[in-house]
C-alpha cells in the first residue's frame, strides 16, 4: 500500500481543494504564494534560476466539504505544503491529532516520470528552524513572496503562471497563511491544557474536561459569541481546577512558542538590471543573514496565565468543523419541540422614517429589567428586507452582538402591528443562540398599527419586544454527563487524559444524542500506508569505519553535526555521508564555510552576519559561550584550509563579504 500523490502539483492542489468547502464569496480555502528567494532547506535548489522555479507554499485555512454521511477531514490550519520543482520534493507539515503534534514529511521523486515516495522527515533537522514544532511564516509585509511587486514582476518576466498560482496577488493571501500558522501554533498549548491543565484521570479531571467540551460547543454554536460563564460547572469544575493545575505546572504561565519570522526583502540592496552579473547578484540575494534566519532562536510569543481556562475552551472549538456544528445545531432544533421555553418582554422606543406612506427604516431601542435590544431594520412595504441587531442582552448569558436580520414579516391585527424577525448566523448556517447554547427561537416587535400622519420624515413611537428562548442545549449537557459516567467506568476514553481527538469525542457525543452515524476519517490507521523513515535520513549518527582511528576533530563532527549533515540529501550539505575518503574530501571542500559558521560563536549575537553552527538555542542563550568542542572543530577546519593554501577568514572580513561568495560546501552535482 502506498500514497497516491497526484502529479503535477496543480493536480494535487485540485485534489485537496475538492475536499474543502467553498468559502462564502470569492477565493479558495487553499492559500498559495510563490517564494523564489526564501529561507527553506530548498532555497538554493533552483540556483541560479530562482524565478523560473520558485518555491510554492500552500496552506489550508478553510473547512472540510460537508458530504452526506461523511465526517470530512479537518484540514483547516492543519496542512501546509512547500514544493520545489527543481529538487522534485514536497515538504509537508500536517497535524496528527492522535499524537497531538504536527508531523514533518517529505515527498521525494515528485517529477515527470517519477515514482513519488512519502517519508517521515528527520524531526531533529526540521525543528531546528521550526522551533515551535509547527508551521512558521513571515510577518508583514511578506516581501519574499509574490505580494512584493518587484518579485511578481521578475516572476512574470520568465513565466506567465506557476503551478496554478496567480503571480499578481495582494497581501491578503500571505496574511491568511500567517494567520493560519499562528492559529496552528496554539494547538500544542490547547492540547497540554486538555491533558494536563485538567489533571490526570480522577473524577475532577473528567468533570473539568466535560465542562471544557460544553464550553467549546457553546462557543461554536453561538458563532464565537461566547460560552456560559455563569454555570456552577464552569466556575467550580473547570476554572478552579485549571487554575490549580496551571499554577502548579506552569507557575510563570504556559509559554506559547513563536511561529513568526521577521519580514525579509531579499532584493533590497541588489541591482538585478546588470545582465552580466545577474546570476552573481541572485546568489548573493539568496543569502539569509542571521537576523532573518529561521535558525536564530526565537523568544516565546508570551504565556497564558490567568486566561488559560478560557483559552482552552476557545482553542478546543477550533478542533471542531463547521459541519460538526451545523449537524449538532440541526439535531438540537429537531428536539426543540420537547424543550422548556422562556419568554422575555420589554418596552421599546422606535424611531422611524417613511418613504411616502410606508416605513423605510426603524431604529430599535428596547430597555427593560430583563431584556435590552438595540438595532436597525430596513423595510420594503410590509416586509423587513434586512437589518442588524447590534445588541441583545438577557439575564445569565453573554450579550449577543451584531446579528443580521435575514428577513421579517409585518402582520396587522386590530390596532397593533407585529414584526416577526428571522435571525441566523448566515455565514455559519446556524440558528442564533445565546452563550449558554440555547436558541433564540423568536423575536417579535409590536407597535401601533397606525403611526403619526404627515409628510415623510422621522418620528418616534412606543411599543414592546418579545423574545422566546428554547432550552434545547440541555440535551447536550445530558449527553456529556453520560460521557462522564463512561469515562469513570473506563468504557470510554473521550474525556481521558489522551489528546483531544475529534473523531473520538464528537462521534461519542453524536451517539449519545442519537444523531445519524457518519463515516469518520482517519481514526483507524489500519487502512493507511505504513509510516516510513528513509534509511540514512533518520537523524541517527553512523560514523563510517575509519581504517585508522579518526582524529579527535573528525570524530567530534559526528557528535555535533551528524544529526543534520549525515543524510542521503544534498540539502543541508551532507558532508558527513559516505566513505571515510568521501567525508574527508567533502569536509575539505566545505572547510571555509564550516570555519565561518563555527567562528560566529566568537561574535556577540548582534554582530553575527550568519547564524552560528551548530545553531544556538533560546534555552541556552544566544550569547552563551561556545561549547569547548566547537573550538576543536574550528581548529580542524582551519587546518584543512591551511593544507589547501586557503585563507583563514577573519572576523573583520565578514561584513565585507557575502556568505554565498564562499566556496560551496559540496562540489557541483
Amino acid at each position: 500500500m502506498h500514497y497516491n500523490v497526484p502529479f503535477p502539483f496543480s493536480a494535487l492542489l485540485a485534489t485537496i481543494d475538492a475536499r474543502l468547502e467553498p468559502p462564502v464569496g470569492a477565493g479558495s480555502p487553499l492559500k498559495r504564494v510563490l517564494i523564489p528567494l526564501g529561507r527553506s532547506l530548498q532555497r538554493l535548489a533552483a540556483a541560479p534560476e530562482f524565478f523560473t522555479f520558485p518555491r510554492v507554499v500552500v496552506a489550508v485555512d478553510g473547512e472540510a466539504a460537508a458530504l452526506p454521511g461523511q465526517s470530512g477531514m479537518l484540514l483547516k490550519d492543519r496542512l501546509y505544503l512547500g514544493y520545489q520543482e527543481k529538487s522534485g520534493i514536497i515538504e509537508v507539515i500536517s497535524y496528527n491529532e492522535a499524537a497531538a503534534r504536527f508531523e514533518f514529511q517529505v515527498v521525494k521523486d515528485y517529477r515527470p516520470g517519477g515514482s513519488p515516495q512519502v517519508f517521515y522527515a528527520n524531526r531533529t533537522l526540521c525543528t531546528v528552524c521550526h522551533q515551535n514544532q509547527a508551521p512558521i511564516f513571515s510577518r508583514a509585509e511578506w516581501q519574499e513572496t509574490n505580494a512584493n511587486p518587484t518579485v511578481a514582476s521578475l516572476l512574470q518576466g520568465v513565466r506567465r503562471e506557476s503551478y496554478g498560482v496567480p503571480i499578481d496577488q495582494g497581501v491578503d493571501i500571505p496574511l491568511a497563511i500567517q494567520n493560519a500558522a499562528e492559529r496552528a501554533n496554539r494547538f500544542a498549548a490547547v492540547q497540554r491544557l486538555w491533558q494536563q491543565g485538567c489533571g490526570e484521570m480522577d473524577d475532577a479531571a473528567v468533570a473539568c474536561r466535560a465542562a471544557a467540551l460544553i464550553g467549546a460547543l457553546q462557543y461554536r454554536l453561538s458563532n464565537g459569541r461566547g460560552f456560559d460563564r455563569h454555570s456552577r460547572a464552569y466556575r467550580e469544575d473547570f476554572v478552579e481546577v485549571v487554575a490549580h493545575h496551571a499554577n502548579t505546572r506552569w507557575p510563570g504561565g504556559l509559554q506559547i512558542p513563536n511561529p513568526d519570522l521577521p519580514n525579509r526583502n531579499p532584493l533590497q540592496g541588489f541591482a538585478l538590471t546588470d545582465v552580466a552579473n545577474v546570476e552573481t547578484q541572485m546568489m548573493r540575494a539568496a543569502n539569509v543573514p542571521a537576523p532573518f534566519d529561521p535558525l536564530s532562536p526565537r523568544a516565546p510569543l508570551g504565556a497564558w496565565g490567568a486566561e488559560a481556562s478560557d483559552r482552552l475552551i476557545t482553542g478546543l472549538a477550533e478542533f471542531l468543523t463547521a459541519a460538526d456544528v451545523r449537524a449538532l445545531d440541526a439535531a438540537l432544533s429537531s428536539k426543540a419541540h420537547a424543550a422548556v421555553r422562556h419568554r422575555y418582554t420589554t418596552p421599546c422606543l422606535f424611531t422611524a422614517t417613511r418613504k411616502g406612506s410606508a416605513l423605510d427604516r426603524v431604529k430599535v431601542l428596547c430597555d427593560g429589567e430583563s431584556l435590552r435590544i438595540e438595532g436597525r431594520l430596513y423595510f420594503d412595504g410590509e416586509t423587513v428586507k434586512s437589518g442588524l441587531l447590534t445588541r441583545v442582552s438577557m439575564p445569565d448569558a453573554e450579550e449577543i452582538h451584531d446579528v443580521r436580520v435575514a428577513s421579517g414579516s409585518v402582520e396587522r391585527r386590530g390596532n397593533e402591528s407585529t414584526v416577526r424577525l428571522d435571525l441566523a448566523y448566515e455565514d455559519a448556517g446556524l440558528r442564533v443562540r445565546r452563550s449558554d447554547g440555547d436558541a433564540v427561537e423568536r423575536i417579535e416587535l409590536r407597535w401601533p398599527a397606525t403611526g403619526p400622519s404627515g409628510a415623510p420624515g422621522e418620528f418616534s413611537f412606543l411599543g414592546k419586544a418579545n423574545v422566546a428562548i428554547v432550552e434545547d442545549f440541555a440535551v447536550v449537557s445530558t449527553a456529556v454527563a453520560a460521557l462522564v459516567q463512561q469515562a469513570r467506568a473506563g468504557s470510554s476514553d473521550a474525556l481521558s487524559a489522551q489528546p483531544f481527538r475529534r473523531a473520538t469525542v464528537v462521534r461519542s457525543l453524536h451517539a449519545e444524542l442519537g444523531m445519524p452515524r457518519r463515516a469518520w476519517c482517519c481514526e483507524d490507521a489500519a487502512g493507511m500506508p505504513a509510516a516510513r523513515v528513509e534509511q540514512g535520513n533518520d537523524g541517527v549518527p553512523r560514523p563510517p569505519d575509519f581504517d585508522t582511528p579518526a582524529e579527535p576533530g573528525l570524530a567530534l563532527f559526528y557528535s555535533h553535526c551528524a544529526f543534520c549533515h549525515q543524510s542521503n540529501d544534498r540539502l543541508p550539505p551532507n558532508f558527513l555521508a559516505g566513505t571515510p575518503e568521501q567525508v574527508r574530501a567533502k569536509l575539505a571542500h566545505c572547510a571555509e564555510r564550516i570555519y565561518v559558521r563555527l567562528d560566529m560563536w566568537q561574535l556577540p549575537s548582534a554582530q553575527r552576519p550568519k547564524t552560528p553552527m551548530p545553531p544556538p538555542t533560546f534555552e541556552h542563550g544566544v550569547d552563551a559561550p561556545p561549547h569547548p568542542d566547537y573550538l576543536i572543530l574550528r581548529s580542524y577546519a582551519a587546518r584543512l584550509l591551511a593544507n589547501q593554501g586557503g585563507h583563514v577568514p577573519r572576523a573583520e572580513d565578514y561584513p565585507l563579504r557575502n556568505y554565498e561568495d564562499l566556496q560551496p560546501c559540496l562540489p557541483a552535482s
